[in-house]
């Protein structure tokens, strides 16, 4: 009886786990629907910079999407093709930035980036001082959802976390799965994740 029980244990204490480390970032994320999204059509990520890290990265983001039940194009060189067009801004405010904020997303951004531009090991020229610190950084996240061929804004995501995971690919999965947790709803109240 006992190593049954100790086993159940074990299992949920490991489940708890794996959930926690593959989340990457906690926070909130709120969601604004501007107008009606079409059906079971699949969805592109926007990559602005086409870097392996990025792509990389953006496949994670999409695994996560995907994951939470959005459907997602594949390959990814279909963006031209895909109805559907999700675009990511990000702000990082790095943990060891003097004056930032210690849990404060009214400060001001260390820098922004499109899509996963942050993560990447290659500053495109900026001075690494510029860069986010790998590690616990504050992140805020805009996601627009967008018909292919037309500039309308059909809806639009934001999330706030901490980042929980020194890999980055781990922090793209997460928030990719808080984003299809709430793709295409009006969600007013910030929705924990």
């Amino acid at each position: 009886m006992r190593t049954h029980i100790f086993g159940a244990l074990l299992a949920v204490a490991a489940c708890v786990s794996s959930a926690q480390a593959g989340s990457g970032c906690d926070g909130t994320v709120v969601a604004t629907k501007l107008h009606p999204l079409p059906t079971a059509h699949p969805v592109a990520l926007d990559i602005a910079n086409d870097s392996p890290e990025n792509r990389d990265l953006g496949e994670r983001f999409l695994a996560g999407l995907r994951e939470a039940g959005v459907p997602v194009a594949t390959p990814q060189n279909t963006l031209a093709t895909a109805p559907l067009r999700l675009s990511l801004r990000t702000s990082v405010l790095s943990r060891g930035r003097v004056g930032g904020g210690s849990g404060n997303f009214g400060a001001p951004a260390d820098r922004d980036w499109d899509d996963f531009g942050w993560g990447r090991n290659d500053p495109a020229g900026y001075r690494m001082s510029s860069r986010p610190q790998r590690g616990r950084n504050q992140i805020a996240v805009r996601a627009e959802l967008t018909q292919s061929g037309s500039a309308q804004t059909l809806w639009v995501a934001s999330i706030q976390c901490q980042q929980t995971s020194e890999d980055l690919r781990d922090v793209a999965f997460g928030l990719g799965q808080a984003i299809g947790q709430v793709f295409g709803q009006q969600v007013t109240e910030p929705r924990r994740f």
